[in-house]
């Protein structure tokens, strides 16, 4: 049986109530409010994907629309906004898709035929990180609070990613002067525009686009 439960600080563990008779949960997230997402499969090894938002109280199963798939990772941020990733068995493709509050789960577009997503990261500003890999290369995006794919140049040809994670402030220990300068005000004042330089920090470009902006 597919098992999940909570744990409290006095290490009492309360066993929830997925209405799993075979599966497995691969990962598992919570925030603050003690508001859970977990994901993994429902069934043998070709059996739909699963995931679902938990409480103490209550399960509520998503729909995902993956009649044989696998959810490899989960992640929720404090206003109950999550991030899921893993793969469509049926056609090797993977998936991923932002889930709100309300449990609606909108599945991103990828385009990736031959992969997997094996993490995703999520902050309080609905920003997203996702890894894994795309045929026998690593894959990495960023996903915007509406859904929109920025995939990242990682520099090599051949791998996997396996784990990320997301801060909401721009590196600056190789910037100068101005850049520094403006690097600063953004990481205090409004860091949820971090993100948008992402890109550059990957592709080498991050001073110039800092100059530029």
């Amino acid at each position: 049986n597919a098992y999940a439960a909570f744990i409290t600080p006095t290490n009492q563990v309360t066993a929830s109530n997925l209405g799993i008779s075979i599966g497995k949960i691969l990962s598992v997230a919570i925030n603050d409010s003690s508001q859970g997402l977990v994901g993994g499969q429902k069934g043998t090894a070709l059996g739909p994907a699963y995931a679902a938002f938990v409480s103490e109280t209550q399960t509520i199963p998503l729909t995902l629309g993956l009649s044989q798939g696998i959810i490899n990772a989960v992640a929720i941020n404090q206003f109950n906004h999550g991030l899921i990733g893993g793969q469509n068995i049926m056609t090797a493709a993977a998936y991923a898709a932002l889930v709100f509050p309300s449990g609606q789960v909108t599945p991103l577009t990828l385009a990736i035929p031959n992969g997997i997503i094996n993490s995703v990261a999520i902050n309080d500003y609905d920003q997203g990180l996702i890894g894994g890999r795309k045929g026998s290369a690593p894959y990495a995006a960023l996903i915007s609070p509406t859904g929109q794919v920025i995939p990242l140049n990682l520099g090599f040809s051949n791998g996997n990613i396996l784990s990320v994670a997301i801060l909401s402030r721009i590196p600056i220990e190789t910037l100068s002067q101005n850049s520094l300068a403006f690097a600063n005000y953004i990481n205090k004042n409004a860091p949820y525009n971090a993100f948008y330089f992402a890109p550059d920090y990957f592709a080498g470009t991050l001073e110039d686009a800092l100059k530029s902006a």
